[in-house]
């Protein structure tokens, strides 16, 4: 149906936008070593997700505070370090952990818009040949 095709571009987009800004992030932004000093919690439905929460010190010697772009489904142990990537420049920079694979949210994104749109074109193409068929056998 064209409803599972449209719900899996708009996921795949997403995917796709987030792995771009991740790719721009590690190619232009800062890189720095951080602390995780929390997770907040956000539940969304029955599923709960935590968003790190990093502080680095910047070349100033400022200390600022991040929350990673992406979340996982497990909260972080608190005072570890972790590589991040992010904008200097920007104060609401998105901010991701440096590390060349994808996250785990980016790829479920991709997969998930990839089964909808291929559900949604193999459900239109049996509509369609139904429809077809009964035209040419009446």
């Amino acid at each position: 149906m064209l409803v599972f095709v449209m719900i899996g571009g708009v996921l795949l987009f997403f995917g796709i936008k987030t792995g771009i800004k991740r790719k721009l992030l590690q190619k232009n932004g800062k890189k720095a070593t951080g602390i995780i000093i929390d997770n907040e919690l956000s539940e969304f439905g029955e599923s709960v997700l935590y968003y790190t929460i990093v502080e680095v010190e910047d070349t100033k010697n400022n200390k600022r505070k991040f929350k990673l772009s992406t979340a996982t489904n497990i909260a972080r142990e608190v005072g570890k370090p972790i590589d991040i990537v992010y904008d200097p420049n920007y104060e609401k920079s998105e901010v991701f952990e440096n590390r060349k694979v994808a996250s785990a949210s980016e790829i479920i994104l991709k997969v998930v818009g990839v089964f909808f749109i291929v559900i949604g074109l193999i459900d239109s193409k049996s509509i369609f040949h139904n429809l077809i068929l009964k035209h040419v056998l009446n």
